[in-house]
């Protein structure tokens, strides 16, 4: 399989026949409305409770995020800020790409 960053969402279409599952990621209402228009099997939905990742963005929180994932027909995976703690919030709509596990760690 392949994930498209939302720039290269196109490749989707180009390489469909060659890759049996693909991703697409959606940094807003926008982009996951775009992303949907693609043959990929699941959006990368970010970034939704606040992260340190060097990449995240303003966190949309979970109240928007289950707000778009109820209106779209593909499958979400939520990503960006996800904890063992806040994770159940957003279960019962969208899946979740990631929970980070290295807090955990940290507070040892």
């Amino acid at each position: 399989g392949v994930h498209w960053p939302y720039g290269m969402r196109r490749g989707a279409r180009k390489w469909r026949a060659r890759f049996d599952l693909q991703t697409v990621s959606a940094h807003s209402p926008r982009e996951l409305r775009s992303a949907e228009t693609f043959p990929v099997d699941g959006i990368l939905l970010s970034t939704v409770f606040a992260s340190r990742s060097a990449s995240a963005g303003r966190a949309m929180g979970s109240l928007k995020c289950r707000l778009l994932v109820s209106k779209t027909g593909k499958m979400v995976y939520a990503l960006g800020g996800i904890t063992p703690d806040n994770a159940g919030v957003i279960a019962m709509t969208a899946g979740f790409a990631a929970v980070d596990g290295m807090r955990a760690f940290e507070k040892a």
